[in-house]
C-alpha cells in the first residue's frame, strides 16, 4: 500500500468520513452550519451509483465520488469544500447507516492501517522530507492524539497544525490543517509519530529510535553535579555562573527528553538571574527548596526512570471513555512565568467524584491573536459554549480524556445540556463539597500526591462555607485574604492577588449569599494556598455561577462603594498562624540555617536547631541536619533541604490555621 492508496468503494469513503475528519478538511463552524442544514431536512438524494452519487442542496447540485470530499463537486460559487458538499456527505452517512448491507465498512481503523504501512513507503510518501520528518519527532514536539474511532487525530501544537488519518484513505487522503507548504512534511511526521506511540519504529532509523528506557548514570551524576555548583555560586556571591550552568543543562538535548526536568531547571535559572541582579524579589531559603527537589527528583529518576509522574510529558493522548455525566463549575484565567496563557475549566463528575479538567492555551509567542476571555465563549462536546453549560448537567456518551485527567473539548454525538440548570441542593449533598476544612485538606493531600510526585498544577475542590469573616491585605505577599469558616467554625484563608482588588471586595460583599465556591488550591512556597475560581448563589432556576476570572460584575450603586470603604478602612491585616507554630518555625530556622551554611560557611547555629527538631519529633530533619552540618559539599544540603520542603509541604497540608485576631472583628 503505497502511502495508503488503495481503491475504495463510495460507501466506505463516505462511511469513514466522521465529524472530525470533516472538520479538519474544513471548518468547525462550516461544519456545524451544514448539520443544521441536515437536521432542517435540507438535502436530497438524486442518484446513487456504485462509485458516485448526487445530492440536491436547495438550487445546487452536489456530485460526490469515491476518491473523496476534495474531489467532490458542487454548482455553487464556492471554492473547494463548501457546506453543501459536507451537507451531501453528511446525508449519505445517514442513507448508509440505515441500509442493511455492512459490507463496504471499512474493516479497520485508521490506526491499524497506518502501523501497517511499509517504512519504505512512507518514506517513498515523503520524499525529500524524509530526513526532516525523522529530525521533527526526535525534537520532542508538543503533541495530543485524539482516537476518534475509526480515524485517528494528531495535533501538533507547537507547529499549529493537525492531521486526521482516515480509515481506507492512507497516507495521501489524510486530512491536514496547517501551513500547506508543509503538509508532506507533517503528514508524515504525524504518521511516524502515531507508530512510534504504538510502538512501531522505523527500521535501521537512529533519528527515529524508541526512547531510551533508562536514564544513563552518568547524565543524572552530572545533572546532580551542576545543580549544585550552580547553589553553591548563587547562595555566597550570586554569581552570574549559575544561570548559564542551568540554562545549559536545561536546553540540552538530553535533559529535553525530561521535560519536567526541563522546566523545574529554567525556574531556577530564573532566580539565578534575580539573585544576580541583587533583586528583593529573590529569596535564598526558597531557592534552595526548589534546588533540592530537583536535585531530589534526578535521583528517583535513576532508581524509576519510566514514570511519567517523573519525566513529565508534553503529549496528550486522549483515548475514548464509557459515558458520565459530568458538571461544569468554574473557569480559571492563567498565565505561566515562561508567558503561556490560557483557561482551564473544572468539570465535576458526581457520581465517581472526580474532577477532569478542559484546558485551552498558547504557548509563550504563539498565535498572538489567542485571547482566553474568547476562548471562555467556545463550544464544547457540540452541547453549547463552556460559558453556556457552566452550572448545567451534560451528558457525554462517549468522552475522551487524556491520562492527566485532561477532557476532550470534540462533539458528541448525544451530548446532553436539556437538563437544564444544577439544583443548590444537589451540589451541596454531593460528595465532593466540603464544608469541613479537615475533611478539604485530606482530599487535596491525596489529589496533590506526595514527594517528588507531586503535582505541581492547581487543584480544584469544591467548597460550603458555613460562615464568613474579616478581609485584610497581605503586604508581604500582595494579596487579599478573606476569612472564611467550616461547619466546625475553623478558619480558612481564601486568597485574591492585589490586582483583583475589585474582585476580592465584591466577593467578600456578598458573604451569606454565597452558598458554595470553587476554589484551587496549591503548595505555594510549600504554604497552602487557595483561590476562588468561580461562586456559586441560589436561584430558583437553578444554580447561578459567577466566574471571578471572566463574567462582568454588576454595576455598584454609590451606597454599596461607601459601605466596600468603611468596610475595608477598619479591617486589619490578617496573618495566619499554625497550630503547631513550634513545628513550622523550627522547619524555617532548618531551611535558614542551610542556606546560611551555604552561603556563609559557618554551621555553629546549626546544632540548636537540631535539638530543637529532636524535641518536636522531627528525628529524619535531626540527622539530616546533623549530616549536613558535618559533611562537605552540597550533597548533604541538599538532601537535608529536600527533607525540610516536605515537612513544611506535609504541616500545610495537615495543620489546621487559626487567625490572629485584630480589635476589629468584621462579618457579614
Amino acid at each position: 500500500m503505497a502511502g495508503g492508496d488503495h481503491a475504495v468503494t463510495l460507501e466506505a469513503m463516505i462511511r469513514s468520513h466522521d465529524a472530525q475528519a470533516l472538520e479538519t478538511l474544513a471548518s468547525r463552524g462550516l461544519l456545524r452550519r451544514a448539520q443544521r442544514d441536515l437536521a432542517s431536512g435540507k438535502g436530497e438524494l438524486i442518484s446513487l451509483e456504485p462509485g458516485e452519487a448526487g445530492v440536491a442542496v436547495d438550487e445546487y447540485t452536489v456530485t460526490l465520488d469515491a476518491k473523496g470530499p476534495l474531489s467532490s463537486s458542487c454548482t455553487c460559487r464556492a471554492h473547494g469544500l463548501c457546506r453543501h458538499i459536507l451537507l451531501a456527505i453528511l446525508l449519505l452517512r445517514e442513507h448508509f447507516a440505515k441500509s442493511a448491507g455492512d459490507e463496504d465498512k471499512p474493516a479497520s481503523s485508521a490506526l491499524t492501517e497506518v502501523c501497517a504501512i511499509a517504512d519504505e513507503d512512507i518514506a517513498r510518501y515523503a520524499g525529500a522530507d524524509w530526513g526532516k520528518a525523522l529530525g521533527l519527532i526526535a525534537d520532542g514536539l508538543e503533541l495530543v492524539f485524539e482516537d476518534e474511532g475509526i480515524n485517528v487525530t494528531v495535533r501538533m501544537t507547537e507547529l499549529n497544525a493537525q492531521v486526521t488519518f482516515i480509515a481506507g484513505n492512507g497516507l495521501k487522503g489524510a486530512a491536514y490543517k496547517g501551513p500547506k507548504t508543509r503538509k508532506r512534511l507533517l503528514v508524515t511526521a504525524a504518521a511516524l509519530l502515531l507508530r512510534q506511540r504504538e510502538g512501531v519504529l522505523p527500521a535501521g532509523m537512529p533519528g527515529a529510535s524508541a526512547p531510551a528506557r533508562g536514564i544513563a548514570a552518568e547524565f543524572i551524576d552530572h545533572a546532580q553535579e551542576t545543580i549544585g555548583r550552580a547553589v553553591s555560586a548563587t547562595l555566597p556571591s550570586r554569581s552570574a555562573l549559575a544561570h548559564d550552568l542551568l540554562l545549559d543543562l536545561a536546553i540540552s538535548s538530553r535533559c529535553e527528553a525530561l521535560p519536567r526536568l526541563s522546566a523545574e531547571l529554567r525556574m531556577l535559572a530564573g532566580q539565578t538571574q534575580l539573585a544576580s541582579e541583587r533583586s528583593v524579589e529573590f529569596e535564598p531559603e526558597a531557592f534552595l527548596m526548589d534546588a533540592a527537589r530537583s536535585y531530589a527528583l534526578l535521583e528517583v529518576l535513576r532508581a524509576v526512570p519510566g514514570n511519567p509522574l517523573l519525566t513529565g510529558s508534553v503529549r496528550q493522548d486522549y483515548r475514548k471513555s464509557d459515558g458520565m455525566t459530568v458538571w461544569p463549575l468554574g473557569v480559571s484565567r492563567w498565565r505561566s512565568g515562561t508567558g503561556a496563557r490560557g483557561l482551564s475549566a473544572y468539570v465535576l463528575n458526581p457520581q465517581e467524584n472526580r474532577w477532569f479538567t478542559v484546558l485551552e492555551g498558547r504557548g509563550a509567542g504563539m498565535d498572538p491573536a489567542f485571547d482566553p476571555a474568547n476562548a471562555y465563549h467556545m463550544p464544547v462536546w457540540g452541547a453549547g459554549t463552556l460559558r453556556g453549560l457552566i452550572g448545567r448537567e451534560v451528558r457525554l456518551p462517549q468522552p475522551s480524556l487524556s491520562r492527566d485527567g485532561l477532557l476532550s473539548t470534540k462533539p458528541q454525538d448525544g451530548s446532553d445540556a436539556s437538563k437544564g440548570y444544577l439544583k443548590l441542593d444537589e451540589v451541596l449533598g454531593c460528595s465532593a463539597a466540603h464544608g469541613n476544612w479537615s475533611a478539604l485538606r485530606q482530599d487535596l493531600r491525596q489529589r496533590m500526591g506526595s514527594g517528588v510526585c507531586r503535582r505541581p498544577v492547581p487543584i480544584p475542590a469544591l467548597i460550603a462555607p458555613s460562615g464568613f469573616g474579616r478581609i485584610g491585605f497581605d503586604d508581604l505577599n500582595q494579596a487579599y485574604d478573606w476569612e472564611l469558616h467550616d461547619d466546625a467554625g475553623e478558619p480558612l484563608l481564601l486568597r485574591i492577588p492585589a490586582e483583583d482588588e475589585e474582585s476580592a471586595l465584591r466577593v467578600w460583599r456578598l458573604g451569606k449569599k454565597i452558598a458554595a465556591m470553587v476554589v484551587e488550591a496549591r503548595l505555594h512556597r510549600q504554604e497552602l494556598e487557595v483561590r476562588p475560581v468561580s461562586i456559586l448563589q441560589r436561584r430558583q432556576s437553578g444554580v447561578a455561577v459567577h466566574n471571578v476570572d471572566f463574567d462582568d460584575w454588576p454595576v455598584e450603586t454609590k451606597l454599596d462603594r461607601l459601605v466596600s470603604n468603611l468596610k475595608t478602612s477598619v479591617s486589619r491585616p490578617l496573618v495566619p498562624v499554625r497550630r503547631d507554630g513550634a513545628v513550622a518555625e523550627v522547619i524555617s530556622e532548618a531551611v535558614a540555617e542551610l542556606a546560611g551554611v551555604l552561603a556563609d560557611g559557618s554551621s555553629a547555629k546549626v546544632d540548636p536547631v537540631v535539638r530543637r527538631a529532636e524535641a518536636c519529633g522531627l528525628t529524619t530533619l535531626a540527622e539530616s541536619l546533623r549530616a549536613a552540618s558535618a559533611g562537605t559539599g552540597t550533597q548533604p544540603i541538599l538532601k537535608a533541604a529536600y527533607i525540610a520542603s516536605e515537612a513544611m509541604a506535609l504541616a500545610a497540608l495537615e495543620a489546621e490555621f487559626v487567625v490572629r485576631s485584630g480589635e476589629h472583628r468584621l462579618s457579614n
